[in-house]
């Protein structure tokens, strides 16, 4: 934890992520608690269904493309990790607290 606490960012592939959550390691979650930028690579055919945005996190449609997002993001450091670090937080804030989807979650099991 205080190795991930201490980064500026995590990047990951959709299949490492569901290694690591597997194995119990910190996770994209983890890391945006953390205020932690979070960079992906996400398949074009998916694009658009994450309920995140290119304004909270680094996504990248091909390697290319999300080196140069991060190339950007070092470039201009101390601009970008205060904004990332702030609406990586709010996202979690919104969209991942327990508080925020237990209403949702709890209707939906009642429904199975």
């Amino acid at each position: 934890m205080r190795i991930l606490a201490s980064a500026h960012s995590l990047i990951y592939s959709g299949a490492q992520v569901a290694v690591l959550e597997f194995l119990r390691v910190l996770t994209t979650l983890d890391a945006m608690l953390l205020r932690v930028l979070v960079a992906k690579v996400l398949h074009p055919t998916f694009y658009g269904r994450q309920d995140y945005t290119e304004d909270e996190i680094l996504i990248g449609t091909s390697a290319d493309k999300l080196v140069e997002l991060i190339a950007e993001y070092i470039n201009n450091f101390d601009h970008y990790y205060e904004h990332f670090s702030r609406t990586v937080y709010e996202f979690m804030k919104r969209k991942r607290l327990w508080d925020v989807v237990k209403v949702d979650f709890v209707q939906a099991l009642g429904e199975i």
